[in-house]
Protein backbone atom coordinates (compact mmCIF):
# COMPACT_ATOMS: atom_id res chain seq x y z
CA UNK A 1 0.00 0.00 0.00
CA UNK A 2 1.76 2.97 -1.20
CA UNK A 3 1.42 6.87 0.51
CA UNK A 4 -1.57 7.75 -1.72
CA UNK A 5 -3.55 4.83 -0.60
CA UNK A 6 -2.87 5.51 2.79
CA UNK A 7 -3.75 9.15 2.58
CA UNK A 8 -6.63 8.72 0.59
CA UNK A 9 -7.92 6.37 3.24
CA UNK A 10 -7.24 8.41 5.91
CA UNK A 11 -8.96 11.57 3.76
CA UNK A 12 -12.14 9.37 3.52
CA UNK A 13 -12.47 8.56 7.00
CA UNK A 14 -12.24 12.34 7.89
CA UNK A 15 -14.85 13.22 5.41
CA UNK A 16 -17.40 10.34 6.43
CA UNK A 17 -16.63 11.96 10.15
CA UNK A 18 -17.25 15.02 9.15
CA UNK A 19 -21.07 13.98 7.41
CA UNK A 20 -22.00 12.14 10.03
CA UNK A 21 -20.92 14.96 12.36
CA UNK A 22 -23.10 17.31 10.37
CA UNK A 23 -25.92 15.40 10.32
CA UNK A 24 -26.46 15.03 13.86
CA UNK A 25 -25.84 18.73 14.50
CA UNK A 26 -28.72 18.74 12.06
CA UNK A 27 -30.73 15.90 14.23
CA UNK A 28 -29.85 18.74 17.35
CA UNK A 29 -31.10 22.05 15.73
CA UNK A 30 -34.61 20.20 14.47
CA UNK A 31 -34.84 18.52 17.72
CA UNK A 32 -34.11 22.22 19.23
CA UNK A 33 -36.74 24.20 17.03
CA UNK A 34 -39.11 21.49 17.80
CA UNK A 35 -38.34 21.75 21.89
CA UNK A 36 -38.15 25.63 21.55
CA UNK A 37 -42.40 25.45 19.45
CA UNK A 38 -43.95 23.78 22.23
CA UNK A 39 -43.31 26.13 24.93
CA UNK A 40 -44.98 29.06 25.39
CA UNK A 41 -43.89 32.60 24.81
CA UNK A 42 -43.46 33.53 28.54
CA UNK A 43 -41.11 30.03 29.12
CA UNK A 44 -39.42 31.33 26.21
CA UNK A 45 -38.63 34.65 27.66
CA UNK A 46 -37.56 33.08 31.19
CA UNK A 47 -35.22 30.78 29.44
CA UNK A 48 -33.80 33.58 27.98
CA UNK A 49 -33.25 35.49 30.97
CA UNK A 50 -31.96 32.56 32.73
CA UNK A 51 -29.13 32.49 30.07
CA UNK A 52 -27.84 35.82 30.27
CA UNK A 53 -27.73 35.83 33.85
CA UNK A 54 -25.87 32.46 33.53
CA UNK A 55 -23.61 34.17 31.03
CA UNK A 56 -22.81 37.15 33.31
CA UNK A 57 -22.37 34.79 36.19
CA UNK A 58 -19.25 33.15 33.92
CA UNK A 59 -17.84 36.25 33.23
CA UNK A 60 -17.42 37.82 36.44
CA UNK A 61 -15.82 34.54 37.60
CA UNK A 62 -13.47 34.66 34.35
CA UNK A 63 -12.73 38.37 35.06
CA UNK A 64 -11.87 37.56 38.50
CA UNK A 65 -9.82 34.05 37.87
CA UNK A 66 -7.31 36.61 35.18
CA UNK A 67 -6.96 39.14 38.21
CA UNK A 68 -6.12 36.55 40.49
CA UNK A 69 -3.59 34.99 37.41
CA UNK A 70 -1.92 38.49 37.24
CA UNK A 71 -1.55 39.55 40.37
CA UNK A 72 0.27 36.05 40.89
CA UNK A 73 2.49 36.77 38.02
CA UNK A 74 3.33 39.91 39.00
CA UNK A 75 3.97 39.13 42.97
CA UNK A 76 5.77 35.98 41.91
CA UNK A 77 9.57 35.05 42.43
CA UNK A 78 9.90 36.78 39.32
CA UNK A 79 10.16 39.82 40.18
CA UNK A 80 11.00 39.58 43.74
CA UNK A 81 15.15 38.42 43.58
CA UNK A 82 17.61 40.63 44.50
CA UNK A 83 18.55 41.68 40.71
CA UNK A 84 15.24 43.03 39.95
CA UNK A 85 15.05 43.85 35.91
CA UNK A 86 12.53 46.49 36.42
CA UNK A 87 14.77 48.24 39.83
CA UNK A 88 17.98 47.92 37.71
CA UNK A 89 20.03 51.76 36.20
CA UNK A 90 19.00 52.08 32.56
CA UNK A 91 22.09 52.56 31.46
CA UNK A 92 21.04 54.22 27.73
CA UNK A 93 19.05 56.69 29.77
CA UNK A 94 21.49 59.75 29.52
CA UNK A 95 23.65 58.85 26.79
CA UNK A 96 22.49 60.57 23.20
CA UNK A 97 22.02 59.09 19.92
CA UNK A 98 25.38 57.32 18.66
CA UNK A 99 24.29 57.89 15.26
CA UNK A 100 24.18 62.03 15.94
CA UNK A 101 27.44 62.35 17.00
CA UNK A 102 26.73 61.25 20.65
CA UNK A 103 28.77 59.48 23.24
CA UNK A 104 29.40 55.81 21.42
CA UNK A 105 28.33 53.23 23.78
CA UNK A 106 30.20 50.02 22.35
CA UNK A 107 33.01 51.47 20.88
CA UNK A 108 36.24 52.45 23.51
Amino acid sequence: MGFKEVMAKFMGNESVDKERFEEMQREQRLRNKLIERTKNSDERELKNFLEKERKKQIKEQLKAFREKEKKEYWESKMFKNENNILKQKNIFANNKNIFKGGKKLFLK
